[in-house]
């Protein structure tokens, strides 16, 4: 500050005190907002955490960067009020902001080559160039010597070379940021955009010249011009989590086709399904780069899905393999019912069983139209598609596999028309051994009537709630949470709901597609292959699915429900969690406690919590000049208000707040207060139903743990309540403690511009007690016609348009409420009790009224 500057300063304060006085206000006021955003942004980010809630990391980089602007601003506002005094709070911000800043920054991998490895030229090491389903490819040709189609892998640093290239980096952030992955609509959206960003792209030539030259090198013995496929093998698909069917794979493309098809395949990234799954199990963006496998097309007579083990058993003893005649895609979309052969893992692998459904047609490539659905022949109809001693070879190699790996595995295959067998992926194997010893079903007598005996379980449970029959993908914006969803065949698209289903029943499908492996992963009881599942369920009735038994019951089913075991409880620790749990510790300990220790200062200042805390107090301080300036104190100080409820307040008249002859009081009365609005929200204060403990007054719980009895004096800063008035005009910080509210109202004579605003946050119990008040404060705000913004353990409302004597109404009701639930965090254990409240206390309240249209 310069001494010009200071000069002025002392200038306003003795000559001009009420300009002065008028700019300490509008910072404060400016100050107050700030605080706002900032709890609230404090709120939404605990959220995140504590409620497990599923966004993108790029949403904690939004409300990080909201967070950390708005208590800079509340820093620049209190050295506005206080000149001179808290500048070294700015460079111990900087210091607090920089390391959440770091935490924030996820390592991303260099955008250089190689950005084509072959089979050969992929190691170990590489899993993270060319992703899980190329590493593994690579390790099956060269390491176990198994047929695999001619192919090689564009690796995840052509990717990042791809989006840096055409500067996609910002547009995905700030798509990503805003998606609500429970909305539909908001994933089909943020879906669009990315998916036609990446479209209208330009492939970088050199990625150009890479696919070309990969391409050439492939087939250049060859005297035609073969087709390929291309295949995502994003980092992280194929490990831990499948990533099942929410990336995309096209077929039979030429070479002209080659950058074309390379960009829809990694526009994938961004399909609605895969946004869903990563972000809903918690991987970050950054983590999951694009690769690209480029295989050669195999003309194929048939295909499908091999598993090691049975995903529905704890103890398998056979190798099951689903086949269809054509392509396997149309196997894994479960559009049709496989062929099953279950063959013996020992000795020389003997074929113990054969099943064959029925199907009706194939996929197989056509020269123009690329991928074409063609009706079965007679001969075909008639006859498995795959035969004894092929079943018994994929077998071999699927124990082999199993083997090298170390875990059962999830295998798709191909057979060529000359009888040639391929391999075309190998990844975990997701079973149910821990959900099947948990559930040790017995016989149970059911007593609802059957309304569907048929099918096959794909994913074992037990699930109840209303049908809800979707037959487009326009259907699942409108299937509500805990539906029964009944369709004619499972498709890959149903990932994106899943979190909001119970159970799902098609007419067609197979324990082998995409969408069984991700109900496995989620616990959804799935019952496929019924045939009739759409025609005898009707849509809103409430039944249970029993996929374990293979049949559907009429009602809730209570003698089969306990035997549900889910796989969906509390949060599961991701890299997202962990991440953010680093911020976190930045963010939200509080360790300023007391602002009368010597220890309350900006160099004790460690996390956001703290500065937020040291900043308000501060504030609420110069505004209200509590402190020694005597300046400060000269200027229509704050005045003690004397009540008969044990609450602290200082008053500060802003003009014609009190009444005349109050000026020169150093303590008022309600009597001398003119201000409407703070003598209705003081009627509601001292309501008779509030039960103020005689001589106790406003409890710092960590300090009632230090000090016996927990009562302190009204004089203490920590305690006090503070209100801002004029004739009309109210706006008070009431303190409880750990928890505060701010009140902002106008109660004058035109209506239009009326409103009663509320800011409420914190408190003394743990987080769902906190949570659980701001509930209870929800249900009855909108029961009197609020605008209610809850967020974790803050909420705020407003209500417009209002009359003077209905303004008085509603403050009336707040301070009634605001008395009524001071503990309430404490003592809180459930939503039963809250709602038990509610009634309470809306069975004594002051009476709604409607606001002014």
């Amino acid at each position: 500050m310069s001494f010009y500057s200071f000069l002025k300063l002392m200038a306003y304060r003795i000559f001009t005190p009420g300009a002065l006085l008028r700019r300490k206000y509008g910072a404060f006021k400016s100050l107050l907002e700030f605080d706002r955003v900032a709890h609230r942004e404090m709120a939404v980010l605990e959220g995140f955490y504590h409620n497990g809630e599923a966004v993108d990391f790029c949403a904690v980089k939004k409300s990080c960067r909201r967070l950390t602007h708005a208590v800079s601003k509340m820093i620049e506002n209190l050295i506005v009020m206080a000149p001179r005094t808290y500048n070294i709070l700015q460079e111990i911000f900087l210091s607090i902001s920089s390391n959440i800043c770091d935490l924030l920054t996820v390592d991303q991998k260099a955008a250089s080559p190689p950005f084509a490895l072959t089979y050969q030229e992929i190691g170990p090491e590489d899993a993270e160039k060319v992703g899980g389903k190329a590493a593994h490819l690579a390790v099956i040709h060269r390491e176990l010597g198994i047929p695999v189609p001619r192919g090689f892998a564009v690796t995840s640093s052509a990717f990042h070379y791809f989006c840096d290239f055409n500067n996609l980096g910002p547009t995905i952030l700030d798509a990503l940021a805003d998606l609500d992955i429970h909305s539909p609509s908001s994933l089909e959206a943020t879906s669009r955009e990315l998916v036609s960003r990446f479209m209208n792209a330009s492939v970088p030539p050199e990625i150009e010249e890479i696919l070309l030259k990969g391409y050439d090198d492939l087939f250049q013995t060859e005297d035609h011009a073969p087709t390929v496929s291309m295949r995502s093998s994003a980092v992280g698909e194929d490990a831990a989590l499948s990533f099942a069917g929410q990336y995309r794979t096209v077929l039979n493309v030429t070479r002209e086709q080659l950058c074309s098809a390379y960009k829809k395949v990694i526009a994938s990234k961004y399909s609605p399904m895969a946004l869903y799954y990563r972000i809903r199990n918690g991987l970050l963006d950054q983590e999951t780069p694009m690769a690209v496998l480029v295989l050669e097309m195999v003309d194929v007579e048939a295909g499908g899905i091999l598993y090691s083990a049975d995903p529905l058993s704890s103890v398998s003893e056979t190798v099951r393999i689903y086949s269809i005649w054509g392509l396997g895609e149309l196997l894994v979309k479960g559009i049709v019912a496989p062929d099953l052969l279950e063959v013996s893992r020992e000795g020389d692998f003997p074929l113990l069983n054969s099943r064959q459904a029925s199907k009706e047609f194939k996929a197989v490539l056509h020269v123009e139209k690329g991928i074409e659905t063609v009706s079965l022949d007679e001969g075909e109809r008639g006859r498995l598609s795959l035969d004894e001693e092929s079943a018994r070879q994929l077998a071999r190699w699927g124990v082999q596999l199993e083997a090298h790996f170390g875990s059962p595995q999830d295998v798709e295959w191909c057979k060529d028309r000359k009888g040639n067998l391929y391999i075309l992926q190998s990844r975990p194997l997701g079973m149910e051994q821990s959900l099947q010893e948990s559930r040790k079903k017995k016989e149970t007598a059911v007593p609802n009537a059957v309304l569907l005996a048929a099918g096959e379980k794909a994913s074992a449970g037990v699930g109840a709630g209303k049908v809800v029959k979707t037959t487009s993908k326009m259907d699942l914006k409108d299937i509500p949470r805990g539906a029964v969803l009944v369709a004619p065949v499972t498709s890959p698209k149903f990932t994106q709901i899943i979190e909001r289903l119970s159970a799902v029943v098609t007419d067609v499908g197979s324990i082998a597609g995409h969408f069984a492996s991700v109900a496995r992963e989620w616990g959804i009881p799935l019952l496929v292959n019924t045939e009739i599942a759409t025609q005898v369920l009707k849509d809103g009735e409430t039944v249970t699915v029993d996929a374990d038994g293979g049949r559907v019951y009429a009602g809730v089913a209570q003698d089969l429900l306990p035997l549900t075991c889910d796989l969906r409880g509390s949060p599961q620790e991701t890299p997202f969690r962990r991440r953010l749990r680093r911020v976190l510790d930045w963010i939200s300990p509080l360790n300023l406690t007391d602002p009368q220790n010597e220890n309350f200062s900006p160099e004790h200042c460690k996390t956001v919590h703290d500065a937020l805390r040291f900043i308000h107090e501060k504030a609420v301080e110069e505004m209200f000049s509590i402190g020694a300036d005597r300046h400060q104190r000269s200027v229509r100080g704050a005045k003690k208000l004397l009540t008969d409820i044990p609450i602290a307040v200082y008053v500060l008249d802003l003009g014609e707040g009190l009444h005349p002859s109050a000026h020169f009081k150093k303590k008022v009365a309600l009597q001398d207060i003119a201000n409407r609005p703070l003598k209705a929200l003081w009627r509601g204060l001292s309501h008779p139903s509030i039960e103020w403990a005689s001589g106790l007054r406003h409890l710092d719980w960590q300090e009632f743990d230090r000090v016996s009895g927990g009562i302190f004096s009204m004089e203490s800063q920590f305690l006090s309540s503070f209100a801002l008035i004029a004739r009309d005009y109210l706006n008070m910080n009431i303190r409880f403690g750990y928890h505060f509210v701010v009140l902002d109202t106008l109660c004058g004579l035109n209506p239009r511009e009326n409103y009663v605003s509320l800011h409420f946050e914190g408190g003394g119990g743990d987080y769902e007690g906190r949570t659980l008040r701001v509930l209870f404060l929800s249900r009855v705000l909108e029961h009197y016609g609020f605008e209610v913004h809850p967020e974790g353990d803050m909420i705020t409302a407003q209500v417009k348009k209002l009359s003077s004597e209905e303004s008085e109404v509603f403050l009336e009701m707040a301070g009634r409420m605001f008395g009524f639930t001071r503990l309430l965090d404490i003592r809180l254990k459930g939503r039963e009790e809250v709602e038990e409240l509610v009634d309470e206390f809306l069975s004594n309240g002051v009476r709604p009224v409607e606001s002014h249209p």
